[in-house]
């Protein structure tokens, strides 16, 4: 069936985009709830495999002239840059159309028809951490027209295209995608304006509450404007007309502190309804209902009930899924669409601090010393993505690595004042924590929490009797009836999922506080899901080697054809195959070697001798296969112990850059059994 959603075309991609600040104080560390910030530099040495979080690049505030978000919001292609004529003649273009129609200075007023008619203002820096700006009415200003490019110069498609792209193999069926389409009859333009706090505020928490104070001075509030959380708010016109000038500041007092922090916010520029920055705004104003209306728990870019919990017991694993949506606003061929998908977010029933305990124990039963013991479980840890429930909003965390010389009796400074973990927890949240020898986990915030602050080091102090891990571990998805148990849930027949989603978008829609942003914006949504014009195709025939076959169309499963037939291009040998296995794991390791020559075989594979490696820790696994592969060896295989994915990385790299060999081939396995962890 060749249905699905609409293709995704118009703006494109939308990047966050922060503009440049200027240099100020370094802000004060900034822990979320129940977690204590760690200084880099103060981390200590017997930390068990730190890792630490990879920069990533920042956005500047740039984007291409001729881009379809400016010029006019077309879905059709930019043109290429290169295309020196093209660029010319545009340019000459838009010289005629400056000269024919001089720009007029913008005005503010309640009346959107004003705005429509006006030019649209471009982004001016603030007073006070960059270039003073003027008064509005010398404001740089761009023609609207100056903007736009005609449909013929936009258009790339080729003239034997124009016509629609309508198959006709196959039987015309409708189906029914998980989209919803907008209605929308907002005002043309949209009041962008930019924040900025000096110094820097770390908690999200205060710069809203700061932004609301500020703009209750001037008798806005919500829902006249979505504050994004960071350094943009989207404002409508009518509301934008009440301010007197383009630059409003306030001092707030923060806790502690004699010097306060500088909200300020300038007007930056218009923006149309085709613009990039609509979607922000209306992702911004989404996650706005989610949150903070309906307090639905964000992890990541999904929003979760934990109050729906749903429980799975099946033998000894307990799991916890907790019921959500993947929801999104975007452009596509059919106009602005609201794109809703189900999601579940699985939380083992245990605790981190009972996941370590059992790690030590099973490398002490494998005849490790204590120090060995310690150091095995800190990598098995490590890479764990873990929650806690104990804030105001659950968080989660990956896991860095293990502090065994700090316990719950680690003190820290919590203002002026010093006090401990067990403490803390005791006085903010009335926790009581019962193990006082259980060691601190080393984690970072995930997502796009690490970036709060640029240069911030996010790496925070957990304790582990108060985390949950997340995820399935191999053990869980090697047991069928566990499995079987979460798909009732999680893999719910088309029928269910669209009442689901139905009731979602009705409980949202029916919520008063959003019902005064829908009205406040003029913001509808289509009572239906969206229905998508398919094909459905009939079966095609396939052909590997010398053997043809097709499939059945209600299935369309073709993996056995493909398994009992030899492969379409001969196959080359390996010469000599080298395989290292943890040395609890032999009879795991003996049954993949027998599994691999059945389905091998009649696919025209016959494995060659297998010179077999076994060790009891995979420390020195590296110096073992750069010492035992040879010429002769044509394909590694490595069963690590555990999910560690340094220890991944340098036997790739070992075997793709360092031993010499051009049919050589690496092949990673994490396997889960007795006595060998994940």
């Amino acid at each position: 069936m060749s249905g699905g959603p609409p293709r995704r075309g118009g703006v494109g991609r939308t990047h966050h985009i922060r503009p440049p600040t200027a240099p100020s104080a370094a802000p004060p560390s900034a822990a979320p709830p129940g977690a204590v910030a760690v200084p880099h530099q103060a981390q200590p040495s017997s930390i068990v495999q730190p890792v630490h979080p990879v920069a990533r690049p920042t956005y500047q505030e740039a984007r291409p002239h001729h881009s379809p978000a400016s010029s006019g919001g077309t879905g059709e292609k930019s043109p290429s840059p290169t295309s020196s004529d093209r660029l010319g003649r545009d340019g000459r273009r838009r010289d005629r159309i400056n000269r024919r129609d001089p720009p007029s200075p913008p005005v503010l007023s309640s009346a959107p028809r004003d705005l429509t008619t006006s030019p649209i203002m471009t982004r001016v820096p603030a007073p006070g951490m960059r270039e003073a700006m003027p008064p509005i009415g010398t404001l740089s200003l761009v023609s609207p027209a100056a903007r736009c490019i005609s449909d013929e110069e936009m258009s790339t498609r080729p003239v034997k295209f124009h016509q629609r792209k309508t198959g006709s193999q196959g039987q015309a069926v409708k189906v029914i995608a998980n989209y919803v389409e907008i209605h929308s009859n907002w005002d043309a333009f949209v009041a962008l304006f930019d924040v900025q706090f000096q110094p820097d505020e770390p908690n999200r928490k205060l710069r809203r509450e700061f932004v609301e104070q500020l703009l209750r001075r001037e008798n806005i509030v919500a829902p006249s404007f979505v504050y994004n959380g960071r350094n943009m708010i989207f404002m409508r016109v009518a509301a934008a007309a009440l301010l007197q000038r383009a630059t409003h500041q306030m001092t707030f007092a923060r806790g502690g502190e004699a010097q306060g922090v500088t909200c300020l916010i300038t007007l930056a520029r218009m923006v149309k309804s085709g613009e990039p920055e609509i979607d922000q705004f209306l992702n911004n104003m989404k996650n706005h209902w989610l949150q903070d209306i309906l307090q639905l728990a964000m992890l990541g870019r999904s929003h979760y009930d934990p109050s729906a919990v749903i429980k799975v017991l099946e033998g000894n694993a307990r799991i916890h899924l907790w019921p959500g949506f993947e929801t999104s606003f975007a452009n596509y061929d059919g106009g602005k669409l609201f794109n809703v998908d189900a999601r579940f977010k699985v939380i083992r029933d245990t605790t981190m601090a009972m996941e370590i305990q059992e790690q030590i124990r099973q490398a002490l039963r494998n005849r490790m010393n204590q120090q060995e013991a310690q150091y095995a479980a800190a990598e098995a840890m490590v890479g764990i993505i873990v929650i806690t429930k104990y804030s105001d909003k659950p968080r989660t965390y990956r896991v860095m690595g293990l502090d065994f010389t700090k316990n719950v009796e680690y003190k820290f400074l919590k203002g002026t004042q010093e006090t401990t973990l067990r403490a803390y927890f005791q006085t903010k949240y009335g926790i009581t924590i019962k193990d006082a020898s259980q060691p601190l986990i080393l984690a970072e915030e995930t997502g796009q929490a690490r970036f709060k602050v640029p240069g911030q080091d996010r790496k925070l102090y957990l304790v582990p009797e108060l985390c949950h891990p997340t995820g399935l571990t191999d053990e869980m998805r090697a047991n069928f009836r566990l499995m079987k148990t979460m798909a009732e849930h999680t893999l719910q027949p088309p029928e269910n999922r669209r009442v689901k989603t139905e009731d979602f978008m009705a409980k949202l829609l029916s919520h008063p506080d959003v019902e005064k942003f829908t009205d406040s914006w003029q913001l509808g949504f289509a009572n239906d899901l969206m229905t998508v014009n398919a094909r459905q195709m009939q079966p095609v025939a396939l052909q590997q080697g010398y053997k043809k076959f097709s499939y059945q169309l209600p299935r369309a499963d073709w993996g056995m054809d493909l398994r009992s037939g030899k492969f379409h291009v001969e196959f080359r040998n390996p010469q000599g195959i080298f395989f290292a296995y943890p040395a609890d794991a032999g009879r795991l390791a003996y049954q993949f070697l027998e599994e691999m020559k059945l389905v091998g075989r009649p696919m025209g594979w016959n494995p060659p001798e297998t010179e077999r490696y076994e060790y009891d820790n995979d420390r020195n696994i590296v110096s073992e296969i750069r010492k035992r592969c040879h010429e002769r060896i044509s394909l590694v295989i490595v069963m690590l112990q555990t999910k560690h994915k340094g220890r991944y990385d340098e036997i790739k790299y070992l075997l793709c850059k360092e031993l010499p060999g051009e049919t050589r081939r690496a092949s990673m396995l994490r396997c889960r059994c007795v006595n060998v962890s994940v």
